[in-house]
Order: structure tokens, then C-alpha cells, then sequence
């Protein structure tokens, strides 16, 4: 069987004797950013500051590896202090996989953020603005 394991890019060292042990036991894992070489790129909690291309590449990549996977194993987190929550990610992750439209409004906060199809502007002002040029040229 080919698996998929997702975590936070902090828990990779952990993951990958995860991987060694499914290895062992016969299986592939389809996670490059666990049994490939390590990326810079990846930092936990935050996005990297490299060029836009090269986390255009490796969310791509990414998203490869989990279609190619049989099996996806997901590793939780205890919740923060802070009222944070992955139900955005979510949220995000099927409107991908829907082939929908994608406006971010803000900074990007993952690597699936960078994904080419991903629309990306600073503020709900910028965003507006696009709304209403193409409801103009509709009109």
C-alpha cells in the first residue's frame, strides 16, 4: 500500500521512523516532504520566505504525492493555548480538490497557499476591487 503521512513539518524526524517502520512492513510512502531530501523551504508554522516559484513546486509536489497515495495518515495536534483551529485548512483543502476558485485574503499561511491557482491579495479592499472590474465587464 502506498501512504501518505501529514503533520506538522515539525514532526518530520518523528515521521520518518514512522516511515522506516511502514517501509519495513512492505508499504511505499508517496510523502516526499518526509522521505525526501529535507526542504528549507518548510518551516513549522510558517511559510519560508523563499521565492513564490520554488513553494509554487513543492505545494504541487505536495498535492501529488497525497493523490498518489492509497492511504493518507493524518497526525493531530493538541489545540494551542490560542483559539486556533485547522477547520480553514479543510475548508481550503476541498475547494482544491473541487477545482473551485481560490481567493486568499491575507498573508499565506501554508504551502498549499502557494499553489498557482491560489489568488492572493492582501486585504478584503484588493479584493473588492477585482470583484467589481469583472462584474464591470460582464455588465
Amino acid at each position: 500500500m502506498n501512504v501518505y503521512l501529514a503533520a506538522r513539518f515539525s514532526r518530520r524526524k518523528e515521521m520518518q521512523a514512522y516511515a522506516d517502520d511502514l517501509i519495513a512492513l512492505g508499504h511505499r510512502v508517496s510523502a516526499r516532504w518526509v522521505v525526501g531530501p529535507p526542504q528549507s523551504s518548510h518551516h513549522p508554522d510558517q511559510v519560508s520566505g523563499h521565492s513564490k516559484a520554488y513553494e509554487e513546486r513543492v505545494s504541487v509536489e505536495d498535492l501529488k504525492d497525497v493523490a498518489e497515495a492509497d492511504c493518507i495518515i493524518c497526525f493531530s495536534e493538541q489545540p494551542r493555548e490560542t483559539n486556533t483551529r485547522g477547520g480553514r485548512h479543510v475548508e481550503f483543502g476541498l475547494a482544491v480538490a473541487a477545482d473551485k476558485r481560490i481567493i486568499l485574503v491575507g498573508p499565506r499561511e501554508n504551502v498549499f497557499h502557494f499553489l498557482p491557482v491560489v489568488e492572493n491579495f492582501p486585504d478584503w479592499a484588493a479584493v473588492r476591487v477585482l470583484l467589481e472590474s469583472e462584474r464591470a465587464a460582464v455588465s
